[in-house]
């Protein structure tokens, strides 16, 4: 609707050693959104990000995407769809510069894709169904959504496709 965008409140990744997926370090941190700063009822449900969380726990998105990038150092970055577009439309709502190579993403999808799986029927929360594996993460919370893709690249490993 007007006056609505796609603000981030929260980024959440995982590092994984690619012999066996295994997490070997994580990234989670809640954003305060700044142009809504008033989470809806839909995404509270959604989410259970409470108003309470961003406002205690929250940092403003320019802080929380420079602490990403850091982090990520100079690592390929994977996503499950658009979130590079999406990191790039806070930052012009930030008024700041896109602080990486847009190269370094790729959509994690289309591994899955390469494999046989429709990894387009699924979220990042849900690709372990596609191996008949029990959703045992909370979706739509960002560090649970990037450590159940890494769920399913090791079910997609173990299962030898």
């Amino acid at each position: 609707r007007p006056g609505e965008h796609k603000e981030i409140v929260e980024i959440g990744a995982v590092r994984v050693d690619t012999e066996g997926f295994t997490e070997i370090d994580s990234f989670d941190v809640t954003v305060r959104p700044a142009i809504n700063p008033i989470l809806s009822d839909y995404f509270i449900n959604l989410t259970h990000i409470t108003q309470e969380d961003v406002d205690t726990r929250g940092i403003d998105f320019k802080s929380a995407v420079y602490m990403f990038s850091d982090w990520a150092r100079a690592l390929p970055l994977y996503s499950f769809g658009s979130d590079p577009d999406v990191l790039k439309e806070n930052c012009l709502l930030s008024k700041i510069s896109f602080p990486f190579d847009p190269e370094r993403f790729s959509d994690i999808r289309k591994t899955f894709r390469e494999f046989g799986m429709d990894a387009f029927q699924y979220t990042s929360g849900t690709i372990v169904s596609a191996f008949g594996a029990d959703i045992h993460r909370r979706a739509h919370n960002a560090l649970n959504d990037a450590r159940s893709i890494a769920d399913g690249l090791k079910l997609l490993a173990k299962n030898g496709l």
